[in-house]
């Protein structure tokens, strides 16, 4: 499967300051052992910029990312990315989607796994 168009409807992604670091190192080891990037040369310092990588926007409060914001062709990845940082991220947090051909979608994040779980289709009123 390809990108599909699609965007961030609603979030809360809250991931702790003092999560960065290792859940940066999970998503570096990611890309090098899983998706077979190496991403050295590109001196990423945060989850901010990884996430820019993949076309998300990060709402900071202090040192904490509490949002993301997304309009743009998603990569299929985008799974494999959220299944690893789901361990960082606060229970409670979420990701509502809605895509270009009026699908919509909610990734769940319990603190420990992401669960991923269809929501009733919608009218698409993107770009």
């Amino acid at each position: 499967m390809g990108w599909t168009e699609a965007r961030v409807e609603d979030a809360r992604f809250v991931l702790r300051e003092e999560h960065h670091r290792p859940a940066l190192e999970r998503l570096l080891r990611l890309a090098r052992e899983t998706f077979h990037y190496d991403l050295s040369d590109l001196q990423l310092r945060d989850v901010d910029g990884f996430l820019r990588l993949l076309g998300f926007a990060t709402e900071r409060d202090g040192g904490d990312i509490v949002g993301l914001a997304f309009e743009d062709k998603l990569v299929p990845e985008i799974e494999d990315v959220f299944d690893a940082l789901a361990p960082y991220l606060e229970a409670g947090s979420y990701v509502r989607m809605h895509g270009g051909t009026n699908a919509r979608w909610r990734y769940d994040f319990d603190g420990n796994v992401c669960h991923r779980r269809d929501e009733p289709p919608d009218y698409w009123k993107g770009r």
